[in-house]
């Protein structure tokens, strides 16, 4: 990446009312969740769900969504091609 994007703050934040998860409300209106885990250092472990994608486009778009998906996995984007896309996507 050319250009770092500016890091988020944390704007509001939440303990469950086991004192088991923290919730996290980011500035980007991104909802987090931590909880103490058995985990080392260099383990993660992840679960993303967001509403939207696919499902917000009518049924006569999803040949033109289809193809324009493939075509931006085999072209890049901006200055990422193909392989650097994926790896940044999917690390």
């Amino acid at each position: 990446m050319t250009h770092l994007p500016t890091s988020g703050a944390i704007i509001k934040r939440r303990k469950s009312s086991l004192m088991v998860i923290v919730f996290l409300l980011c500035r980007t209106v991104c909802m987090c969740s931590s909880r103490n885990t058995s985990f080392e250092n260099d383990e993660v472990n992840m679960r993303i769900f967001g509403l939207g994608g696919k499902s917000v486009y009518r049924a006569d778009d999803m040949p033109t969504l289809s193809y324009m998906i493939a075509s931006v996995m085999c072209g890049g984007v901006g200055t990422f091609n193909d392989a650097t896309l994926q790896k940044m996507l999917f690390r």
